[in-house]
């Protein structure tokens, strides 16, 4: 490799990204120069990590949303209807909660309901969303797998196995500034088919070039980037284009 490919690859190393990474996706052609070089690599890494279709939430009868302890769940969940609401309407929409020992649901997912004005229940049972896939109707549930990302991971399993994956979508939630040891480790343990990931707390701290690395060498698909608690304007559905935008600025 010339000079060139030499400086981009130190540099990109410098910001944090893998070797594995920066050899699949920098190029070695020797016309281009650093900033063009840096421009494709966060492309072609950019439609490698983005979910191809993270829309079809707005197709699916049943959203669970599930990750470890303190990811951002329940608010999640909450900015998940939310978008259902500003694009579908709130006909038909509850919000649900699954997997947590109380006989009532959180507050926090109860006054996100308030907000919304939507139902909510957690008295549901995996028959009760099975039922739910059957019928013949526009019912969508956004379902807090509240509990440890095992207990959901039964949930979504049996789910799935019984009914496949057309309409059931499954959101893991991974925190912005999460190392890649807890990327690896939350990975290995969801079963879902095709999770879409959503980076929760993004305002709080940055996705590293590390992370995305660890994604990409995953095969990770990030489809939502969600910040602040407040659950209007603050979830954003990602593709290629947004995700090659933010690393270009970020990076």
């Amino acid at each position: 490799k010339n000079k060139y490919s030499f400086s981009s690859t130190l540099k990109l190393k410098q910001m944090g990204f893998s070797s594995h990474i920066i050899n699949k996706f920098l190029s070695d052609n020797n016309s281009l120069n650093y900033e063009e070089k840096r421009v494709e690599f966060f492309r072609k890494l950019s439609e490698n990590v983005a979910s191809p279709y993270p829309e079809r939430i707005f197709k699916s009868k049943l959203i669970l949303v599930t990750g470890t302890s303190g990811t951002g769940k329940t608010t999640t969940a909450a900015k998940i209807a939310s978008s259902i609401v500003d694009k579908l309407g709130r006909n038909n929409i509850v919000l649900a909660e699954l997997c947590r020992n109380s006989k009532s649901a959180s507050e926090d997912l109860k006054s996100f309901a308030r907000l919304l004005n939507v139902p909510i229940t957690n008295q549901l049972k995996n028959g009760d969303l099975s039922d739910t896939m059957i019928l013949n109707d526009d019912a969508k549930i956004v379902v807090d797998l509240a509990g440890d990302i095992d207990t959901g991971n039964k949930i979504i399993e049996e789910l799935e196995e019984r009914h496949g994956d057309n309409s059931i979508c499954s959101i893991l939630c991974l925190q912005s500034g999460s190392s890649d040891a807890m990327i690896e480790n939350t990975w290995k343990k969801i079963k879902a088919q095709r999770p879409i990931i959503a980076l929760t707390k993004s305002d709080e701290c940055n996705l590293s070039a590390s992370a995305l690395s660890k994604l990409s060498e995953l095969g990770g698909k990030i489809g939502l980037v969600s910040g602040t608690r407040s659950i209007v304007d603050s979830l954003l559905f990602t593709n290629a284009n947004t995700l090659a935008k933010y690393m270009k600025e970020n990076f």
